[in-house]
């Protein structure tokens, strides 16, 4: 059994093979230089912590390559109206425009707009009402970082310069 292991210690260790969370070259190949600018709102900052945290995981770059400006719009939608008047389900929708900018010559080098709806079921219970609306909310936020990081991703891996 002692053979077995060393034998197979000797070949994982010939092959390449790196543990996941190993510092040295897992954070060249996760991290993009990319400095995602503040976004204002409650909203905003969420966004920003997920952009953050899916663009640069190790923490801010000391000198980027990109900054990343961008604007939130919301809207709410009531539907589903009774009778009565009352909404018994209501829409949020986000709509992200963004820019990636070159921090060398600052200009835009990729720019876009995503748009995110999650719907929500409006009960009397406030409480009830708000937790669904916050938890619409962030589902929304999760979904739009992932559309805007996997572009940005794209897009650096495409110019070189996420590494």
């Amino acid at each position: 059994m002692r053979k077995l292991i060393l034998i197979l210690a000797a070949f994982i260790s010939g092959c390449g093979w790196t543990p996941m969370y190993s510092t040295s070259d897992s954070k060249q190949q996760l991290e993009y230089s990319v400095h995602i600018a503040p976004i204002p709102g409650t909203d905003g900052v969420d966004l920003r912590n997920r952009l953050r945290a899916e663009l640069n995981p190790f923490g801010e770059p000391a000198d980027p390559a990109y900054k990343l400006e961008v604007k939130l719009s919301k809207s709410d939608i009531l539907k589903g109206i009774q009778r009565t008047g009352d909404a018994t389900w209501q829409e949020i929708r986000i709509t992200a425009s963004w820019r990636l900018i070159d921090s060398a010559n600052n200009r835009a080098v990729l720019s876009g707009s995503d748009t995110v709806s999650e719907s929500f079921t409006f009960v009397q219970n406030l409480v009830a009402a708000d937790s669904a609306a916050s938890t619409a909310m962030q589902s929304a936020i999760r979904i739009l970082s992932g559309k805007i990081s996997t572009r940005v991703k794209v897009f650096a891996m495409k110019d070189g310069s996420g590494s």
